[in-house]
């Protein structure tokens, strides 16, 4: 099953607003490492810094994820526009992009 992680998806708010970076996890997956990425948001911080489905993401703002539940604990409390380092695994190299949160019901900006 994958969910929309509406910030990395939905989980960091500030007011009525939602931090959003646009991928969608495979939120039952165990072991890996990480949290598999299964697809982008066309137009999200996440397509603009060339994060891809399959990508494993391993850490958000300096602290490891090696689930989808420790994903949006550090996704929590972080605040739209706020430009955090995200790590990820593709094809066995570690890499180091920092987006910059959208708000949710602007996924663009």
């Amino acid at each position: 099953m994958s969910r929309v992680l509406l910030v990395l998806l939905l989980a960091g708010t500030a007011g009525a607003q939602t931090t959003f970076l646009g991928v969608s996890c495979d939120s039952k997956a165990r072991g890996e490492g990480g949290v598999r990425v299964d697809r982008i948001v066309t137009g999200s911080a996440a397509e603009r810094i060339g994060l891809a489905g399959g990508d494993l993401l391993v850490g958000f703002g300096g602290e490891e994820v090696s689930t989808y539940d420790e994903l949006l604990e550090r996704v929590r409390g972080r605040a739209i526009g706020e430009a955090i380092v995200v790590e990820f695994a593709r094809d066995g190299r570690r890499h180091w992009v920092v987006p910059v949160l959208a708000d949710a019901t602007r996924p663009g900006f």
